[in-house]
């Protein structure tokens, strides 16, 4: 179950302790690999260490059939270091999850039991308190945050015993410009990445502080408040956007425009959240049936889907076994019947640009109409449009849809973006298909004006209060079409712009959408 990962450059003298200490370990299911970094193999660092673990794996009857403790030489790396070694180490690890021990520090023999119950809950890094034993501050058990610190402020304190982490594989990366402090380093990213932190609340680890250790030796402490201002001006969300209708440059500026973010404080390159082209990203989006190669872990990628799945005919085992494999949660309109990740959500489908222009309304009603009818809604839609037209109802009527009709001033044709809703004071939006959350820019970009919807389509609609519903019964919506227009002040609703917003705002909902 874990991969034990003992780099080691200096203190080969400190070894066999390390060793004897996993081997004391009352869960068993372990292997050790022990990475000799900048000897060669004919050195006697290397000698040493080799004859060690044989001497281990010898004393260790269970493991005579297959070695468990293993010496891999890493002198060759193309860059040199504890964090290089670290990450040539990984591809040699059997197991899903990796320990590290540092070899001057030693384990306590239920370390590994004590932390199971946590791994299991799925937690992502799971470690321990200490104790401090060696040449000075013996005893001293030192202050940090116990128990579940995925919330903790990680700016305050190192919140982890290096020696103590336990580490899902996949989240493994350590950076050699962080030599010395790679183990905060890497806490500070999967901290920003959402990764879940545990630590028990006991001692299992006794951490050794000499004047050789590498921390000390190096004066690598003086490496932390670079690291801190680093994680500080570093977005908590890089996010990259691959669509399968647009590339990510594309998606990036309509998002930029759609989410106000030359508004957003918090928005830019060095700040909490970021849009990016780069390969660089933190999380990413997948936008309908986009499939690019990801190594991100699933929790860091999310779906939206603008299309609800009828109207999607790539759905199939292909991109059903990459959402699997790749996306944590992925939202459409209806998820019925599909399997995780699909959840039903608000898929922050595009909309109009945010007017900036004050109101003026001087106009009671619209309807848009498509000249298209294999969908629901656009039935629907023709099926209203020929009772408006048979009536005398004030209901102007836009749309490619009308040249299906002639004889009649309120039928005004194609429109640019905001003609139906600027100057109305209700518009009816029926959606394609009604569906739990499948929700349009027929929708958003009525609330966006400030115009009533009277509205047929998602049975979640996003501001509920803001809503006048039509039933989908002509001669039942036909009368409360009548009833709005001879009472129109009775039924105009008040819009709360900021929040209408805010809500439609994916920047501003990422922690809840991720």
């Amino acid at each position: 179950m874990f991969s034990i990962l003992i780099p080691l450059f200096n203190g080969v003298e400190f070894l066999k302790e390390a060793l004897d200490s996993v081997r004391a370990q009352t869960f068993t299911e372990w292997e050790v690999i022990v990475g000799v970094n900048g000897h060669p193999q004919g050195s006697a660092v290397f000698q040493q260490a080799t004859t060690l673990v044989t001497l281990a794996n010898t004393q260790s009857a269970e493991a005579l059939a297959q070695p468990r403790i293993r010496v891999i030489d890493l002198y060759d790396l193309p860059e040199k270091g504890k964090s290089a070694a670290l990450n040539a180490m990984i591809p040699h690890a059997r197991f899903s999850h990796i320990a590290i021990l540092d070899v001057d520090d030693l384990w306590l023999p239920t370390k590994l039991e004590k932390q199971i119950p946590f791994i299991e809950q799925g937690y992502d890094v799971v470690g321990s308190q200490c104790v401090y034993f060696g040449e000075q501050y013996a005893g001293i058990v030192p202050a940090i945050p116990l128990g579940d610190i995925s919330t903790h402020d990680f700016f305050q304190v190192n919140p982890m015993i290096n020696s103590s982490a336990i580490v899902k594989k996949d989240l493994c990366q350590w950076i050699s410009q962080w030599d010395g402090v790679e183990d905060y380093d890497l806490w500070l990213r999967l901290r920003r990445g959402n990764s879940r932190f545990y630590n028990v609340g006991e001692v299992l680890v006794r951490h050794r502080i000499h004047r050789a250790s590498a921390f000390n030796a190096q004066g690598n402490g003086n490496k932390v408040p670079a690291l801190l201002e680093t994680h500080r001006t570093t977005p908590t969300y890089k996010i990259r956007i691959f669509c399968g209708f647009g590339d990510s440059a594309q998606c990036k500026g309509v998002f930029e425009r759609l989410c106000e973010t030359d508004k957003m404080p918090n928005y830019g390159p060095n700040k909490e959240i970021y849009i990016t082209n780069d390969d660089d990203y933190t999380h990413a989006i997948i936008m309908n049936l986009a499939m690019p190669p990801l190594t991100l872990p699933k929790e860091r990628v999310i779906g939206l889907a603008f299309e609800p799945p009828t109207l999607m005919p790539e759905w199939g085992t292909t991109f059903m076994t990459y959402a699997q494999k790749h996306i944590g949660r992925y939202y459409i309109g209806d998820a019925s019947g599909l399997p995780a990740p699909f959840v039903n959500g608000y898929c922050y489908q595009w909309h109009i640009t945010p007017p900036v222009k004050p109101l003026w309304k001087d106009r009671l009603m619209s309807i848009m109409v498509s000249d298209k009818s294999f969908a629901p809604g656009h039935q629907y839609r023709h099926t209203l449009v020929k009772a408006i037209l048979a009536s005398n109802l004030n209901i102007d009527i836009y749309g490619r849809g009308c040249r299906m009709y002639s004889g009649d001033q309120r039928l005004k044709g194609e429109f640019t973006d905001d003609e139906p809703y600027e100057r109305y004071h209700f518009h009816i939006c029926i959606e394609n298909f009604s569906l739990p959350d499948y929700t349009s820019e027929k929708y958003t970009n009525t609330v966006l004006w400030s115009t009533t919807p009277i509205y047929w389509g998602a049975k979640n609609a996003l501001f509920p209060e803001e809503t006048i519903r039509l039933s989908g019964d002509v001669t039942k919506d036909m009368l409360l079409l009548r009833e709005v227009l001879y009472n129109p002040v009775q039924y105009k609703r008040e819009f709360d712009q900021e929040r209408i917003r805010a809500r439609l705002n994916l920047l501003k909902h990422l922690d809840e959408v991720f």
